[in-house]
């Protein structure tokens, strides 16, 4: 398999779409000329992203199936576990047009040669598209609240085995006990707040992974 191959082969499997000749005849058949852009489309489950995703995908032209370009890949929306579920295209920016992004369903990209289509769109319709906005970051998308709460379930699994096996846990159980307070105190604060009371929550996680990384006495 040559090169190119390889690289066109390795992004559809990124993005979970079929190499152009590859698909059956049937599925083909269900996009061909009758696109409809973003609306009860089946979104890719198999495209765990990584950054080798990002340096393939990331930057690539798109075309249709006549050869004109409508737009250029400028980021990969992924979900909770990491399929990628939309790309962000770039569009407009020449005849007058303004340029905006546009969230394209991963599931309608195409591998075509060594070219990303989407079949049977044209300029118009990637116009016509509303422009993709991204949602601001809230306390309910803190990562940092994520990763703490893994923590407190991780060092809740350990209070149990230290537990079982009669060991000190004291420390454990309090710097526990001080996250979940903090997270706590963080969701009833303020809209004006919350992001200092988040930087409490940093703290205290940072002192739990301190503790569960303490050998046992």
């Amino acid at each position: 398999m040559s090169r190119a191959l390889r690289g066109n082969a390795l992004i559809a499997a990124l993005l979970g779409i079929a190499l152009w000749g590859s698909a059956s005849p049937a599925a083909l058949a269900q996009v061909a000329g009758s696109t409809v852009l973003g609306i009860t489309t089946a979104e890719s489950s198999r495209a765990a992203i990584g950054w080798s995703a990002r340096e393939s995908i990331l930057g690539r032209d798109v075309y249709n199936e006549a050869g004109e370009k409508l737009g250029k890949v400028e980021d990969l929306i992924v979900d909770r576990v990491r399929n990628v579920s939309f790309l962000i295209v770039g569009v407009g920016g020449v005849a007058g047009m303004g340029r905006h992004a546009v969230a394209i369903p991963a599931a309608q990209m195409q591998v075509v040669g060594n070219r990303m289509v989407l079949s049977g769109v044209t300029h118009q319709m990637m116009a016509g598209l509303p422009p993709f906005i991204y949602a601001p970051i809230t306390r309910s998308h803190s990562s940092i609240v994520d990763r703490a709460e893994r923590d407190i379930d991780k060092a809740r699994q350990e209070i149990a085995q230290l537990q079982s096996l009669a060991r000190p846990k004291a420390d454990l159980e309090q710097a526990v006990d001080d996250v979940q307070e903090k997270i706590d105190a963080m969701n009833a604060a303020e809209d004006g707040s919350w992001k200092a009371a988040e930087r409490e929550v940093r703290v205290a996680d940072t002192r739990l992974r301190k503790v569960m990384k303490t050998p046992s006495r």
